[in-house]
């Protein structure tokens, strides 16, 4: 009985390429999660070293002190500043032409004397 055994030829299959579905070992999320948490990392080593929220866009205390400039890289004083200017826009507006007129009627004097 037993030489039969050994005689007997088995079917022998194999997978020459992985399907998708099959793909449950959870190496795709693993690496995905190392990526993630890599990223995650990376930003709180930087901000740590430039004392400075990336996700929030925002200065912390710390090592550096940062300010705010305009689109001239002038600094920009306080941020009530930059709050008024975005809520009131037309006040701005008028108080920039009220500076050019006043420019313009001190030239005009300058000039007729």
């Amino acid at each position: 009985m037993e030489e039969r055994n050994t005689h007997k030829i088995r079917n022998v299959r194999r997978r020459l390429f992985q399907d998708t579905d099959d793909n449950n070992d959870g190496e795709g999320d693993n690496f995905v999660n190392r990526l993630l948490e890599e990223d995650r990392r990376q930003k709180e080593l930087c901000k740590q070293r430039w004392n400075f929220d990336f996700e929030k866009e925002e200065p912390l205390p710390g090592r550096y002190e940062w300010v705010k400039l305009d689109d001239h890289r002038n600094e920009i004083p306080n941020s009530t500043m930059i709050n008024d200017t975005v809520q009131n826009p037309q006040k701005q507006q008028s108080e920039e032409v009220e500076s050019k007129t006043s420019d313009i009627n001190e030239t005009e004097k300058i000039t007729n004397q």
